[in-house]
């Protein structure tokens, strides 16, 4: 769950937000709620079947922010053979959707090594389920990050037909090409 994904700035761990095998080690705080600010969730109503014109620009999202109440939750990792030696996740607490808004990860001295910022859509604004659109994932010890766009087909994913090949390496690089 610690080798980088396809050579980008994520490991797996970091890509699905947490597949560690939990243990005895790991040691969770009481989350504090604080108001943090934060992207705009985007509404598919409001842009129905296309992204926002010039909504990507090099690796940063153009998106609108507000503040939101948040709940900051920490574990400390206490294990020497894993990556991070401790993990802060940023976590919606207002419209219950429990959305990760960010994610910062330490390596195991206690230096900021990689942070997560996640941008989030309203599929379905009326039942209030939310979903990652893309995320900007920092290496804060290299100096690099990788912007993810998660939907890079268009909106409407039910409408597309996905090629088999996307689901294979060489189908992939080519996407990302």
């Amino acid at each position: 769950v610690t080798d980088p994904l396809l050579g980008t700035d994520a490991c797996y761990d970091d890509f699905e937000c947490w597949q560690q095998k939990l243990g005895p080690r790991i040691v969770f705080h009481e989350p504090q709620k604080r108001e943090m600010l934060v992207p705009k969730q985007l509404n598919l109503k409001k842009y129905p079947g296309k992204m926002p014109e010039g909504w990507v620009v090099g690796n940063c999202f153009q998106t609108d922010w507000e503040k939101r109440n948040l709940w900051v939750m920490s574990a400390d990792m206490n294990d020497p053979n894993y990556n991070y030696s401790k993990r802060i996740f940023y976590i919606d607490s207002e419209d219950k959707t429990y959305f990760i808004h960010g994610i910062q990860n330490y390596d195991q001295k206690g230096k900021l090594w990689k942070m997560i910022e996640a941008f989030g859509i309203a599929n379905q604004p009326e039942t209030w389920f939310r979903s990652w659109h893309g995320g900007l994932y920092k290496d804060h010890i290299t100096g690099h990050s990788t912007l993810y766009d998660m939907n890079p087909l268009g909106w409407e994913l039910d409408k597309v037909r996905i090629p088999k090949e996307y689901f294979t390496v060489r189908g992939l690089l080519k996407l990302a090409r």
